[in-house]
């Protein structure tokens, strides 16, 4: 792992002051990346505790729910920041930053070095531990991105165009017209989605063509991960004419679509694509990807004031 963002002895403050994650993730020792592989997958965990936060209203905002019977009751997730904690359960840290924002689709680079999210108005990027916080587009709604395995590149929709930035160089760059995009396993392809059509080009942009087009009927199609074998690109969707969520398989040679086994709800699947890690009430779980063998990794303390976990990125370690 490439940590050059650090001098000396900042990163030695930094392995003393987050301990054992710190070990994991800054390469300070490699005695937890061990562990982390044979007990869970290898890696670090991206977790957001989240609460809901409901007020009635009506024509007087001051009866008790009980007896507001003319009153609406309107409820609104509220996180209490980003907690990161190694795939063995140990070394959980909630990050320095700020509490009720929304931190959605947390994610880490392809080197380790830094980790994002997305609100409804823009992307932020930090160090891993939420330090250096910075805003590096806006999107103006419907924001998704997505880090390339590899590296820190990280590609992002603004408006309906595909934007690639290079973190290290600052370099940024239109690839497509398009929507949400995931990268292949190997940092060879950027599969995306431009309507009902599922699209595939090279990480420059270049030798963009079309795979399929989803079956008519089709809604809100979003990617959602890769087949264990990385093969095939899964996609999330409703569809009106069977009036229920489906889930495709497209591969990514040969555009051949199939409908594809339902997934397990929330979560997310470790990178090496044997297990699954989702949230609860009680805490964070660990699974193999059929629900089996199931354990908990993180409990639920209570001075993170949470009603559930929405764990969002799984980070591998070298």
């Amino acid at each position: 792992m490439h940590v050059h963002v650090f001098a000396c002895r900042p990163f030695a403050l930094a392995c003393a002051r987050f301990g054992a994650l710190a070990l994991a993730v800054l390469g300070c020792a490699p005695a937890l990346s061990a562990t982390s592989a044979s007990a869970a997958g290898n890696g670090v965990i991206a977790v957001v505790p989240t609460w809901e936060e409901c007020e009635y209203y009506g024509l007087d905002r001051q009866v008790p729910p009980a007896r507001a019977a003319d009153g609406e009751l309107i409820c609104s997730d509220r996180t209490r920041g980003i907690v990161v904690v190694a795939a063995d359960g140990s070394g959980a840290r909630r990050l320095p930053l700020p509490l009720d924002k929304a931190y959605r689709q947390v994610g880490f680079s392809g080197d380790g070095r830094y980790l994002s999210w997305n609100d409804d108005r823009g992307y932020y990027l930090s160090t891993w531990f939420g330090t250096r916080t910075r805003r590096i587009a806006g999107c103006g709604g419907g924001c998704w991105a997505a880090w390339s395995p590899v590296g820190a590149a990280i590609v992002f929709n603004q408006g309906n165009s595909l934007v690639r930035v290079d973190v290290n160089s600052g370099r940024r760059r239109k690839l497509a017209v398009g929507g949400r995009a995931l990268w292949s396993r190997g940092a060879t392809l950027i599969a995306y989605l431009r309507g009902k059509r599922v699209m595939r080009m090279r990480p420059d942009g270049s030798s963009a063509r079309m795979l399929t087009r989803l079956p008519s009927g089709v809604r809100g199609a979003t990617p959602d991960g890769w087949s264990e074998d990385g093969h095939c690109l899964l996609i999330e969707a409703y569809n009106e004419n069977t009036e229920r969520d489906r889930r495709y398989a497209v591969d990514l040679q040969t555009g051949r679509t199939r409908l594809a086994k339902a997934p397990r709800r929330g979560g997310v699947i470790s990178p090496d694509g044997r297990l699954r890690a989702f949230g609860r009430t009680s805490g964070v779980y660990v699974s193999r990807r059929d629900g089996s063998a199931r354990r908990q990794l993180l409990g639920a303390p209570a001075s993170w004031n949470a009603k559930w976990y929405e764990v969002q990125a799984w980070q591998p370690l070298p």
